[in-house]
């Protein structure tokens, strides 16, 4: 078990913990939860800029209006995101989940072994896109798109051409 918090208490780190409330906090900006399981909540954390989960059972998220970057992996227990629409500084996100929804200011998102996403939303300002180990037969088209990586997705039927595309993989 470790925990870390930053000297300033903007940054907080927990692993392998058998703790179920998190700090109240008030100035976190950026949390990492690993192996947390018996965690069920997360406050809602005013200014909150980068979330990272992985293996912890809470059921939804609450809505973090300054979220920039997102993490969730091994949260099956998730059954609620919060409003795409109340998320639009999110820049980056990682979900290993069933569904997807629009980000309106999405511009990275890596998909890796989700295998119940069975289609993409044509995010309007997505310009990275990472493909790993999915089940979609389709890619929208995506005019912002400068960067595509796709691997092991045998399903995929077609790709659209992108103009501004400069990597490809």
């Amino acid at each position: 078990m470790s925990t870390f918090i930053s000297n300033d208490k903007k940054i907080l780190r927990i692993n392998n913990s058998n703790t179920n409330i998190l700090p109240n906090i008030t100035t976190l900006e950026e949390i990492e939860l690993k192996n947390c399981h018996n965690i069920k909540i997360i406050p809602k954390y005013k200014n909150l800029i980068k979330l990272k989960l992985s293996s912890v059972n809470i059921h939804a998220l609450p809505e973090f209006t300054w979220l920039e970057e997102a993490s969730i992996s091994n949260c099956n227990n998730i059954k609620e995101i919060p409003k795409y629409n109340n998320l639009k500084k999110l820049k980056l996100l990682y979900l290993n989940i069933t569904q997807l929804k629009t980000f309106y200011s999405l511009e990275k998102l890596k998909i890796s072994h989700c295998y119940k996403i069975e289609e993409i939303p044509s995010f309007t300002k997505l310009k990275k896109l990472y493909l790993e180990g999915v089940r979609i037969n389709n890619i929208p088209y995506i005019e912002t798109m400068d960067s595509l990586k796709i691997i092991a997705c045998l399903y995929l039927n077609a790709i659209p051409y992108y103009p501004k595309l400069k990597n490809y993989i």
